[in-house]
């Protein structure tokens, strides 16, 4: 109804019921892609949305695995080759935390020493020789 007054307001050139159904037909067409295309666009954003949303996860999984197995003991209970090892190589420090861990050449210990405000943390295998 309101298409019909639309033509013979706005096109009275098509005078033949044929050629006005032909060009209504083609808008229709042309409303279609335009609306499949508003569609596509609208999908792409909100998938490249969803994208760097998931890769943010996959740092955070990346960062939570890369954490050691380190398991804190007693700074009393190093090995005496350790302790040696340590007050050879800083001795100025003091041993404010240790941790141990087993890995496949033997364990492993990781010293937090305490110079003043400054922190360092060493590791030494089990026989006292410091891991670089």
């Amino acid at each position: 109804m309101i298409l019909d007054n639309f033509w013979y307001v706005l096109c009275p050139m098509f005078s033949d019921e044929s050629q006005k159904r032909n060009v209504e037909f083609k808008m229709f067409e042309i409303m279609k892609k335009v609306l499949v295309a508003v569609a596509c666009l609208m999908s792409v954003g909100s998938f490249s949305a969803f994208a760097s949303e998931t890769s943010v996860d996959s740092v955070m999984v990346v960062s939570e695995v890369a954490q050691d197995d380190f398991v804190k003991v007693e700074v009393k209970d190093l090995p005496e080759a350790v302790t040696q090892a340590v007050e050879k190589a800083y001795p100025d420090y003091t041993v404010k935390e240790a941790f141990v861990a087993e890995k496949e050449d033997g364990k492993q210990y990781k010293v937090t020493l305490v110079l003043e405000e400054e922190e360092v943390t060493a590791l030494f295998k089990e026989n006292g020789e410091e891991v670089k």
